[in-house]
């Protein structure tokens, strides 16, 4: 058994503007144990991935890392962007992972 894959998660997070249509290329940030709000930076990110032509950025989660233990810690997945200037960040609940866990998760920009 391979110690690496056995303590991973994936979580796979789609992005789609508010009417439902994918974003493709919309950067998705990866916070834990803070949900993100106004004040947050992307570059207090944990990790950082880009959606694909689906809206889909997928992370795989190393849960043996000192700051990611399984069934602890929160887990939350934020979308910056930008109206008139001025940047808003979105997110979801957050959650925890388990080892072997595969979450599917939805975050949805207030725009077109």
């Amino acid at each position: 058994c391979n110690r690496k894959s056995a303590s991973q998660a994936q979580v796979k997070v789609t992005v789609k503007n508010s009417e439902g249509v994918p974003q493709q290329n919309a950067r998705v940030h990866m916070y834990l144990d803070m949900r993100p709000t106004a004040a947050t930076k992307a570059i207090d990110a944990k990790e950082s991935r880009n959606t694909d032509s689906f809206g889909v950025a997928s992370f795989e989660v190393n849960l043996n890392e000192d700051d990611m233990v399984a069934g602890r810690t929160k887990f939350y997945f934020a979308v910056f962007y930008n109206i008139d200037g001025t940047e808003y960040v979105t997110t979801h609940d957050g959650f925890m992972l388990n080892r072997g866990d595969m979450k599917e998760v939805t975050v949805t920009l207030p725009v077109r």
